[in-house]
């Protein structure tokens, strides 16, 4: 379609569901999001970019999904069928080409958005937040610090940001530096287009362990994003 808007069919004999068609392009691939009332900030995307595989989750629809495509593969000038169902909240996106179906399926409530920690941490594993118990929309992520040593101090420490799905263009990050201390300055929610600014934890020690917070219920967005050392208490709004 050439990145053109494709008007969807309404499917008769099934509840909020379309389809349509869409042709293969010359590198054997079609790259596809919709977009409600031809709307793209009411996107319904992957969480990761040209997503070809079903292990990817889809999204939306909201604003967040910039740069994000689902995938379907085949030989080229082939048509491929795509099919958008959408029940409860409940999103699945269908695919078939000459005979290979591929579907993704959103996730419900808080689960329906990955928050990633991105800094200068020193490890190699994706540090995930997860919600914790018994506090809808509160999600934490433990860190070791020190990576970073600062000029004239004593301290040590690192810098981050939070990005949905793990896309730096969608992060949270404060509006202004310094960003060192928890409270200080307003956070600033994703944008698609993302920002150098980074929050910045210190510790006086090498390897200090830090919990971080985010909080999508704050009211005061000065505390949708901070930390505390491991095993003390979370902040209260």
């Amino acid at each position: 379609t050439g990145w053109k808007a494709k008007a969807m069919s309404r499917i008769e004999d099934e509840e909020n569901a379309w389809d349509t068609s869409v042709r293969i392009g010359a590198q054997g691939r079609c790259e596809f999001q919709f977009a409600r009332d031809a709307d793209p900030q009411q996107a319904i995307y992957p969480a990761r970019t040209r997503a070809a595989g079903a292990d990817v989750p889809a999204r939306g629809p909201d604003d967040l999904g910039a740069g994000k495509h689902f995938q379907v593969r085949g030989r080229p000038g082939d048509f491929a069928s795509v099919k958008l169902t959408v029940v409860d909240g409940d999103v699945r996106v269908a695919t078939e080409c000459n005979g290979r179906v591929t579907e993704w399926c959103s996730q419900q409530g808080w689960a329906r958005h990955e928050y990633v920690v991105k800094g200068t941490f020193q490890t190699k594993q994706r540090l995930s937040m997860q919600m914790v118990a018994g506090t809808p929309g509160l999600f934490s992520c433990t860190v070791a610090v020190g990576s970073r040593q600062f000029v004239d101090s004593d301290y040590c420490g690192d810098f981050f940001q939070i990005c949905v799905d793990g896309d730096i263009l969608q992060a949270y990050y404060p509006d202004a530096a310094p960003a060192d201390v928890p409270g200080q300055v307003l956070v600033q929610p994703p944008d698609g287009v993302g920002s150098a600014e980074q929050f910045v934890i210190k510790a006086v020690e090498y390897g200090t362990e830090f919990d971080i917070f985010l909080d999508l219920n704050a009211e005061d967005r000065r505390k949708t994003v901070y930390w505390v050392p491991s095993a003390a208490p979370a902040l209260a709004n």
